[in-house]
């Protein structure tokens, strides 16, 4: 029996089942590409987002990264920038109560003023009781040109008046404050404490509880050569999220170590850790006969995994000093320890004296 042959395929029928069964194994779903093309979108548009809110920090620094609640009263035209008792010759001695001089006649809107024009912290007659509001806010300057002193927005001086704080200095004197952070140690406070008594510089250093007991031999150096040594809370809270129970144990608990530690009683002074604040925290803490301490001048000096050279730093402090400067430096910083003996010498050839912040005492 024969067998009828099969009748081959035209090579060109067979080149296009060819392509068809290869586009049926490689195609995509439509649904599946939209699906990717819109996942690809939202990746670029989040690197765009993480990207820019990176410049943005960095090109208009505030201590915690955060735009200021309050701008309401920014001058126009002008970027923002931000930007932790005892003897006489102890000028860790700066007994509670007293009030500091205000370096604008403005803050007299909102706050009594005695003869001299010093603010005495308590609101003028008629002025609102209502409770102190909770509104979280970031302490900023605005760095003035030619070494005048920075722009202040006037809430913020109002609430400095009535509360007591300490930020800035007259703009009358080239008298100027030099401040440290020190939450931790990396091994340059002792170098630092080294350049202040070599150039006979007082300083106030602001101290955690951990600290204090972690570096006790440190504390009691600071302490014995005059320097000021304030609060800077026992575990470094932002004080707008917490009660006012809490901030009292912050307080409480790193005196009780200063005082275990130095047989002294710590200043009433204290630094909000990242310049966070509110009226509310203020209220608190002059409830507890603390009075805040903010600044004038700051720097992105506190990261130790991307220091400024010390060349940097000599320039910002140097670039941007003005009379009454209340300074805020990080103990933790290489590039603070070695540029400060320049920085005191080239401020001293300019006409500056360093003073201790009892200077803000009546």
């Amino acid at each position: 029996m024969s067998t009828r042959p099969k009748k081959k395929a035209h090579p060109s029928k067979v080149s296009r089942e060819k392509t068809r069964s290869h586009q049926r194994k490689t195609a995509v779903p439509a649904s599946v590409a939209s699906i990717r093309l819109r996942l690809y979108s939202y990746i670029f548009l989040a690197v765009i987002l993480v990207f820019g809110l990176t410049i943005g920090g960095y090109a208009c620094w505030y201590p915690t990264g955060h735009t200021p609640s309050d701008t309401s009263d920014t001058p126009s035209g002008v970027a923002q920038n931000g930007n932790n008792r005892g003897t006489e010759t102890q000028t860790n001695s700066l007994p509670s109560g007293t009030m500091p001089k205000t370096s604008s006649s403005s803050d007299a809107s909102t706050t009594n003023l005695d003869s001299t024009g010093n603010s005495n912290g308590n609101p003028v007659s008629g002025a609102s009781e209502e409770p102190p509001s909770a509104k979280r806010l970031v302490w900023y300057y605005v760095p003035g040109k030619n070494h005048q002193q920075p722009f202040i927005p006037q809430s913020a001086r109002e609430l400095m008046a009535k509360y007591n704080g300490i930020y800035l200095g007259s703009p009358d004197a080239k008298r100027i404050y030099l401040t440290f952070d020190a939450g931790y140690e990396m091994g340059y406070t002792a170098t630092i404490l080294d350049t202040l008594a070599q150039y006979q510089v007082k300083a106030a250093f602001f101290v955690t509880k951990p600290f204090i007991t972690s570096h006790p031999e440190l504390v009691k150096r600071m302490v014995a050569e005059g320097h000021v040594v304030g609060s800077h809370t026992a575990t470094h809270p932002d004080l707008t999220t917490i009660s006012e129970e809490k901030i009292d144990k912050e307080l409480e608990t790193t005196e009780a170590a200063f005082l275990a530690a130095t047989g002294q009683p710590l200043a009433r002074l204290v630094r909000p850790p990242n310049g966070t604040y509110s009226e509310k925290v203020l209220a608190t803490l002059h409830s507890l006969n603390y009075r805040p301490v903010f600044w004038s001048m700051a720097f992105r000096d506190w990261d130790v995994k991307n220091q400024p050279t010390p060349a940097k730093i000599f320039q910002d402090v140097t670039g941007n000093i003005h009379p009454g400067a209340v300074i805020l430096l990080h103990n933790v910083s290489s590039s603070n320890a070695q540029a400060l003996p320049n920085i005191i010498v080239e401020l001293k050839k300019q006409g500056y004296e360093f003073a201790p912040l009892s200077d803000f005492l009546q």
